[in-house]
């Protein structure tokens, strides 16, 4: 894969950090407690976190165009950019979708009279990181344009950052119009999918599909498109209380079921993956991340981040974040979590290992599938079998995953150093090095290789970069050299042919 691709991460990762953060927060806010000044202080802190996800798209454009420019222009254009694209899809997009197709991005909506004179409240549609991607287009095509252009005609008193506003304004007007046209295609299609999942929740071959969807959906920023409408709305199922109360969710259905102790079979069929992939899956990922780093140095500076992300996952606060550090560094990693993750809402259904939540916490800030309530559930005597099935299927996911990513980052990921169908020479990597007797040391982590050398003069930093690295760094106990995911299985060929190397030497000697 193209290296420009591997380099977005460096320029993202401020944003990354900061959706971690409102994560978190998000978390901390969906616990409840009984003291009335520090149930406040946590819902503080999960309408913060809140703010801060829904302002990640945001974040995201803003910080990717401040890293990649060296000029204040482009990012206040992308502000501006990001902004009069919600503006215009909330007037010129229909109003007759779901709710959960609308979102009051940066607080943006009004209210208005719809044919029938009855008052309507307009809000942008729901782009997700999609937005996000169609600014940053449209500000770095709006800024190259701009910079061509010549300094004679009839609009010669407009200076080259107006032009460059103007025709970014233009483009954005432009393309949101036609997203707010072709966004019903989109609407259409996912309703089909989600009213066909509905109607046939019996069959668990279906959940595979509500896996795919969910995860795909929730990799661009928009799960709540489809988590809303089965957790909280009536694709989720319908039940009627002994007060003959209707209610519809699997979360509220299950809520309302556990207090009484009448949880019915399929209840929570939405929901049970959750706790595998939060509590497993992705744990299993970052400790595959940390047992593929092999330096010592760059190990002792990732154990904390390590151990803070998988505390994190098991309160399922880190899917979002690692399923975008898969995609801008090992997108195939990210297609395979994909397809297990629905597997794994397959396996739940084929085993009946259905398990609910929102019990013992704020649905507001809702955390499907977290460590604290699997623990609480455990307690239950009528669940504690759900619970075992959760847990073994989950044991068995973390292997695959070790052995997944394993075999990746060892074997496959070696030949996305390929260009042009043409794979660069081991050799040539060495020689970049200063050649064989030049490196003291190589070691590597999924993305780099850490090399140290007796002599710095001899490294050909220009030939590394054209040889398909895309950063460089010096540190003070050597070089920091970012290949991608081929980063492993490049150090494994290179310290193979030193240690051949070595063994000629020796039988000479």
């Amino acid at each position: 894969m193209n290296n420009k691709w591997y380099r977005i991460i460096e320029s993202i990762k401020f944003s990354l950090g900061m959706l971690f953060i409102g994560l978190i927060l998000m978390r901390i806010g969906s616990i409840k407690t009984s003291g009335e000044v520090i149930s406040l202080i946590f819902s503080m802190c999960g309408y913060s976190g809140k703010t801060i996800v829904d302002l990640f798209p945001f974040i995201l454009a803003v910080n990717y165009i401040g890293k990649t420019h060296n000029d204040v222009i482009p990012v206040i254009a992308t502000m501006l950019s990001y902004t009069l694209l919600n503006i215009v899809t909330m007037f010129f997009a229909k109003t007759s979708f779901n709710v959960n197709y609308y979102k009051k991005v940066l607080g943006l909506s009004y209210e208005t009279l719809n044919i029938s004179n009855n008052p309507i409240i307009k809000s942008p549609l729901n782009l997700g990181i999609i937005a996000s991607i169609i600014v940053i287009v449209i500000v770095r095509l709006a800024y190259k344009v701009s910079r061509k252009r010549y300094n004679y005609g009839m609009f010669v008193f407009i200076d080259n950052d107006i032009w460059f506003f103007l025709i970014t304004i233009f483009l954005t007007v432009g393309v949101g119009i036609i997203i707010s046209h072709e966004y019903g295609y989109l609407v259409m299609i996912l309703n089909n999918v989600m009213n066909w999942i509905s109607n046939n929740h019996s069959n668990p071959a279906v959940m595979f599909v509500y896996g795919l969807i969910r995860q795909f959906l929730n990799a661009l920023g928009m799960e709540e498109i489809i988590t809303n409408n089965f957790l909280f709305g009536n694709l989720g199922g319908s039940w009627i209380t002994p007060a003959e109360v209707t209610i519809v969710g699997d979360v509220n259905i299950w809520i309302e079921q556990y207090k009484i102790n009448a949880i019915s079979i399929g209840t929570g069929r939405y929901i049970s993956a959750s706790y595998i992939i939060n509590i497993f899956a992705i744990p299993s990922l970052i400790v595959a991340y940390f047992v593929n780093i092999s330096d010592k140095i760059e190990r002792n500076r990732s154990l904390g981040l390590i151990i803070l992300g998988i505390v994190a996952s098991l309160f399922g606060a880190a899917t979002l974040p690692m399923e975008l550090v898969l995609m801008f560094t090992a997108p195939v990693l990210l297609g395979m979590h994909i397809i297990i993750s629905a597997l794994i809402y397959l396996t739940c259904g084929l085993t009946n290992a259905y398990l609910g939540c929102g019990a013992f916490g704020n649905p507001e800030y809702l955390a499907t599938g977290n460590i604290y309530e699997l623990i609480k559930y455990s307690s239950d005597v009528n669940l504690l079998p759900t619970v075992k099935r959760i847990l073994l299927i989950g044991v068995i996911v973390f292997v695959v995953y070790q052995l997944i990513v394993f075999v990746f980052y060892k074997v496959f990921a070696y030949y996305f150093l390929e260009n042009n169908k043409q794979t660069i020479e081991v050799k040539q990597y060495i020689e970049n090095l200063g050649g064989i007797s030049n490196i003291k040391k190589i070691t590597s982590s999924p993305t780099s290789i850490i090399v140290v050398l007796y002599d710095k003069e001899k490294i050909n930093v220009q030939n590394i970069i054209e040889g398909r690295a895309y950063k460089v760094v010096e540190r003070y106990y050597g070089y920091i050299i970012s290949y991608g995911p081929g980063s492993a299985a490049l150090c494994r060929k290179i310290n193979k042919e030193i240690k051949n190397y070595q063994d000629c030497l020796e039988y000479k000697v």
